[in-house]
């Protein structure tokens, strides 16, 4: 389980990913603009009660804000990274290059 920074640090990732403001975040929330930007600054303990509040407003789960992946989770996410790793090996290696590239650059972005 991520801690509170760990918390802090992926929703302010994922609301500005999702293109909202500050303000738009707030608003989504119900909670002052100034309020949520102590939380999001880290100068105010964030409220681990909010988490619900917060997934539904960004669109995610709760587990994923928390970090908590079952291990139903981890199996199905084992599957689906074979399954990707099993096409790519069908491909051709200039297409593979191409993949490869890719995903260092979404790496980079991130």
């Amino acid at each position: 389980m991520k801690n509170s920074s760990e918390i802090v640090d992926d929703i302010n990732m994922l609301y500005k990913e999702q293109g909202y403001s500050l303000s738009e975040l707030a608003r989504r929330i119900d909670m002052p603009k100034s309020s949520l930007s102590r939380y999001l600054n880290k100068t105010r303990e964030f409220p681990l009660n909010k988490i619900p509040v917060f997934a539904n407003a960004l669109n995610v789960s709760e587990k994923e804000i928390l970090g908590i992946e079952s291990s139903d989770d981890k199996k199905q996410l084992s599957k689906e990274i074979q399954d990707a790793l099993d096409k790519l090996l069908e491909l051709n290696k200039e297409k593979q290059k191409i993949v490869i590239d890719f995903i260092n650059k979404q790496l980079e972005e991130q």
